[in-house]
């Protein structure tokens, strides 16, 4: 994934950027510029400047939901000759979600019912499976917590999540945008992901055991470090998608160092039990 995003959906353009902007007298080809300029920035990978052409082009608002729905469909998606062009995929993808869910929804599906590239494939499979409806929405030193609605509303995740935020030095967290907690299945090989440029973070949450199960804490042991493993990824600017071994070492390194910090005589425990032992991964894979 590609931008930074600091909403989920918006009612208004001053909910988003802390200002109304005006472009009610905008005419085509500025729209058509921004789109362009929003695409050089992908490609091109400048955080700044994706920044500043995601703000320009989400101004116009659902306006522009179709010219980057047409840009989407001029790029062929069974293949990635260059890098670049998943990034550029994610990032029209994710901005198209955010301006309206139904078409990015349709796009996905129909390009998913073709031949797709599988990293194409994983990340339109993982920018649609977020829709609002299905998440509890809190907000949390300015970073918005969904959490999925079928998570028993016993286990106090968000309330776990929000406390372990607050153990974050407020300059890690940085432009993190959004923070999805979701339910653990057996599928999955990830506890927690990362999402590059676009600033997310995903949390599986285990339900594998009651709620009221004491041994509940060992799961929310594991939960928190993983939290610190991702804002690790974060904090130290890592971009890069899949499971790169030197940045999980940084990512390790950091959430070790804050756990430390915060837990000391839980850290010596969950080092004798190995509670860690599975790694946190950074991203989604295909399935």
């Amino acid at each position: 994934m590609i931008l930074v995003l600091n909403f989920v959906e918006y009612p208004g353009i001053d909910t988003c950027y802390g200002g109304q902007l005006n472009i009610s007298h905008s005419t085509s080809s500025e729209l058509e510029a921004a789109v362009s300029q929003f695409k050089a920035a992908l490609l091109t990978g400048s955080y700044e400047d994706i920044v500043r052409a995601h703000k320009a082009l989400h101004a116009y608002g659902d306006r522009a939901a179709e010219p980057i729905l047409q840009e989407l469909n001029l790029i062929d998606l069974a293949k990635v000759d260059y890098p670049e062009t998943v990034s550029l995929v994610a990032g029209l993808a994710t901005i198209l979600h955010d301006l309206s869910e139904a078409a990015s929804v349709s796009f996905a599906e129909n390009a998913l019912n073709r031949p797709c590239h599988p990293a194409i494939a994983a990340s339109l499979r993982n920018t649609i499976r977020f829709r609002r409806s299905g998440y509890r929405e809190t907000q949390v030193l300015g970073m918005t917590i969904l959490e999925e609605k079928t998570i028993d509303e016993r286990y106090r995740a968000t309330a776990h999540v929000s406390r372990w935020l607050h153990n974050i030095p407020a300059d890690d967290l940085g432009d993190i945008s959004r923070l999805y907690i979701i339910s653990e299945q057996s599928h999955h090989d990830f506890r927690g992901t990362y999402q590059p440029y676009l600033a997310i973070i995903t949390l599986a949450w285990s339900t594998l055991l009651h709620p009221s199960n004491p041994l509940q804490w060992v799961f929310r042991v594991n939960h928190e470090a993983t939290l610190y493993h991702e804002v690790g990824h974060h904090r130290e600017g890592h971009t890069e998608y899949g499971q790169d071994p030197e940045q999980e070492k940084q990512a390790d390194a950091y959430a070790s160092r804050l756990f430390r910090q915060v837990h000391p005589v839980v850290t010596k425990i969950g080092r004798a039990l190995n509670l860690w032992r599975k790694k946190p991964r950074r991203r989604h894979k295909d399935k």
